[in-house]
């Protein structure tokens, strides 16, 4: 629990062009019912959560495969988007931070993970950052001293969740916003400066 009394741990979740919901910005409050008439993507709120869960627990692939597979998942429509991305913010104790990935799709039913980002910094105090950036398979940024290879069809948190114990982060500069997607960014989380 934070010092404020606010017990939630997700803050916020942003998806987009996930199944039927094209864009989603939902700041859930303590106790928080999903109301609306049927086919407003409700269920699909709550599939966007279950499926960050399961690319974690198992893996993005075994995910997609469970919901009929990439063109299944990201929205369908007129212009029929290539991506779909989920944004998932955060509070742990003293700590908040945010969880961001971008899929796309390939040819032949294929896709890669486009842009993964995780950022946990204090709340009060000192602005000790522990991050990570990875786009297209590829190690951008991390406040890790030797961070392991990425691969653009496994979730970075994944690979490197068994090694991060508290201690292995080290404090490090402001990431650059500037070449984020628009999305990723915003002016619901801001760093500590």
């Amino acid at each position: 629990m934070t010092t404020d009394g606010d017990r939630r741990l997700l803050t916020r979740v942003v998806l987009r062009n996930y199944k039927s919901i094209k864009a989603c910005n939902v700041a859930p409050s303590q106790v928080a019912f999903l109301v609306g008439p049927n086919g407003s993507g409700k269920s699909n709120f709550l599939d966007a959560l279950r499926f960050v869960a399961e690319s974690l627990r198992s893996s993005i692939d075994h995910a997609l495969r469970d919901r009929g597979g990439i063109n299944d998942v990201r929205r369908r429509s007129g212009g029929h988007p290539t991506h779909f991305g989920i944004r998932l913010e955060y509070r742990l104790n003293k700590h908040r931070g945010y969880y961001a990935f971008t899929v796309a799709a390939k040819p032949a039913r294929g896709w890669e993970i486009r842009d993964e980002r995780c950022e946990v910094w204090s709340l009060k105090g000192t602005p000790l950052r522990h991050h990570y950036h990875v786009s297209q398979g590829e190690v951008l940024r991390s406040s890790l001293p030797s961070p392991p290879r990425a691969h653009a069809s496994r979730l970075y948190l994944v690979t490197v969740s068994g090694i991060i114990p508290g201690s292995c982060w080290h404090e490090t500069a402001q990431t650059p916003r500037a070449s984020w997607p628009t999305w990723l960014d915003g002016p619901h989380v801001q760093a500590p400066d």
